[in-house]
């Protein structure tokens, strides 16, 4: 009923209010107003750079966490169907920037089409996929109907379902249901994943594994490593990652009670969203030596703190410091990625959230790998700890090093799986 209701309901009464999102998103930066018509449906420029017959897989990452956690994965099918191409699909300005610097060779982008009926048809009669690949959790009534209408192929990659989510969707049984039993396959990343969707509808799930896993190590400029390396020298140095309002504050009140101890300490606060750095900066410039990386300030020796506010540099900051502090755990945003900094054997600190990935976290704190931290003195301490104590820094960097690298076979998983959904793809 609830899903009848939605498909009528997006076929036409709702395209009005859907364009008055629209026109504010504009307004608020939040869309590019010269490829809004990718959101209704239309091809953008990129569909003139594949051949008109050519196969064509579909991935659909929501963001930038998602986004990044398949480009591995994207390598691998290029090279496993060398006829074939690859259409990302993300919903945020952020992500699209990135992607566009990162995507390889007959790979592209394009915004997905909010789901109107009309917009996603006219969307997959564009693109015509062969395979459908839908990353993590995102839910989109319309555009899993119309695929799977059309004998698409569609399976859910490294899907997760939080608590939160969990709690939403089983309250509204009547549109999930149908809609999961549609994927013909769910590669979940942990048993409560599986558990989660199995619950929700899903027929054919299996545990993989998390395909953050398998990512490559993040790029970096060497240059800019050189130069930064450089301008620290043998300062004690330590990162906070994709911080959220108000953590920063929470992490400078550590960096002041380190001061007495590491008068030359360097903190690298690397912001979430990275238009924040202003935010962040007026906070802080009145007491603190602080350099804005957006604003090309030096990082010079006086610099306490410095705002790494720029988009697709953490494995740049990620090779200058051994010890990573993961932002969103001292909120209930539930963590970010700690996989990526673990590729470069950096000692792990995170707050009490970390509900985003349950399971990994128990792994990293099994092998010693990470420390939870609650409170800004309690970051204060381990910091301490970690910077008086290089052998048992190293000893953490290693271990989560170790996680890393065991866990990456995660990917040979998902493209085995993968093979039965691909026969048309050789």
């Amino acid at each position: 009923m609830l899903l009848r209701l939605y498909r009528a309901m997006t076929r036409t009464i709702a395209i009005p209010f859907v364009e008055y999102h629209l026109s504010c998103r504009v307004l608020a930066g939040k869309e590019v107003a010269e490829r809004l018509e990718e959101r209704r449906g239309k091809a953008g420029w990129t569909s003139q750079a594949i051949p008109k017959n050519a196969r064509l897989i579909w991935i659909h990452a929501a963001s930038v966490g998602e986004s990044l956690s398949v480009l591995a994965l994207i390598d691998r099918l290029l090279k496993r169907y060398p006829s074939c191409f690859v259409l990302v699909t993300t919903g945020t300005v952020t992500s699209a920037s990135l992607l566009e610097k990162k995507l390889p060779l007959r790979a592209f982008h394009q915004f997905i089409p909010l789901d109107i009926q009309p917009w996603v048809r006219a969307f997959l009669d564009v693109w015509r996929p062969s395979l459908a690949l839908w990353i993590e959790s995102e839910i989109w009534p319309n555009l899993i109907w119309e695929t799977t209408e059309r004998k698409i192929p569609l399976v859910m990659i490294n899907g997760r379902i939080s608590e939160k989510s969990f709690q939403k969707w089983r309250w509204a049984k009547s549109l999930i249901q149908p809609l999961m039993r549609r994927f013909d396959a769910c590669y979940a990343q942990s048993s409560e994943d599986a558990r989660r969707l199995r619950l929700l509808g899903a027929e054919k799930v299996m545990e993989v594994g998390n395909l953050k896993f398998a990512a490559n190590p993040l790029s970096y400029d060497a240059r800019e490593l050189k130069n930064l390396t450089q301008a620290i020298e043998d300062r004690p140095v330590w990162i906070a990652a994709s911080t959220h309002d108000p953590e920063e504050e929470s992490i400078v009140a550590a960096h002041t009670l380190l001061k007495p101890k590491f008068p030359d300490l360097l903190t690298i606060l690397i912001p979430r969203h990275p238009h924040r750095g202003k935010e962040i900066r007026a906070k802080f410039e009145k007491d603190f030596c602080l350099s804005q990386r957006s604003l090309h300030e030096p990082l010079s020796s006086k610099t306490e703190l410095y705002i790494a506010d720029t988009l697709g540099e953490l494995g740049l900051f990620y090779r200058l410091a051994r010890i990573v502090f993961i932002g969103g755990s001292l909120t209930p945003i539930g963590g970010h990625n700690m996989i990526e900094p673990a590729h470069f054997g950096a000692a792990i600190l995170h707050g009490p959230f970390m509900t985003n990935s349950k399971e990994v976290t128990a792994l990293f704190h099994k092998a010693g790998a990470a420390i939870q931290t609650n409170t800004e003195e309690s970051i204060a301490a381990q910091v301490e700890k970690l910077l008086l104590s290089p052998a048992q820094c190293e000893q953490m960097g290693q271990a989560a090093r170790n996680i890393a690298q065991a866990q990456s076979q995660v990917i040979e998983k998902v493209m085995a799986g993968l093979e039965k959904f691909s026969k048309d793809l050789d």
